[in-house]
């Protein structure tokens, strides 16, 4: 007859019983739900606008963390959408792969979103060349028509 194994020490120093499987580790574990990384990419374009005439004024982000805690109804961002406005880098941003994050339901949410950059863009009521650039690229990567749009400055 076949020998049954002894409980005793794995390789990682865990008792192995018989019959024991193997625990896998979550892969997701630390992974931000969909939403939350919707609402990060939507802050990088934000980050992206502001940028985009080649400076940035410290209140801007401010201002923006105020409009997307409005955008979602909420009083605090999640830790991981803070973490990635720190960490924005405008050097090495690519606003198509940040699209790419977005999802939307009808051509009303990707008009919401372009008109919300634009404001940023346009805050200091001058659309410059590399802000009106900007905003054709996003445009372009959310499928709406550049061309076909009227950027007005409040």
């Amino acid at each position: 007859m076949g020998s049954t194994p002894k409980p005793g020490p794995d390789p990682s120093g865990r008792i192995q019983r018989p019959g024991d499987r193997p625990l896998r580790k979550r892969q997701i574990e630390g992974t931000p739900e969909a939403h939350v990384r919707e609402l990060a990419a939507l802050a990088e374009l934000m980050l992206g606008a502001a940028w985009a005439d080649g400076r940035k004024v410290a209140v801007e982000v401010v201002a923006i963390a105020e409009q997307l805690k409005e955008f979602v109804e909420t009083t605090s961002l999640p830790s991981h959408v803070i973490r990635v406005m720190d960490r924005f880098d405008p050097a090495s941003f690519d606003p198509k792969s940040a699209c790419a994050a977005l999802r939307f339901a009808n051509h009303d949410d990707r008009l919401s979103v372009i008109t919300l950059l634009a404001r940023i863009a346009g805050a200091d009521k001058i659309l410059h060349p590399a802000e009106q650039a900007y905003l054709d690229v996003v445009a372009t990567a959310i499928g709406l028509d550049p061309k076909s749009l009227t950027i007005k400055l409040a």
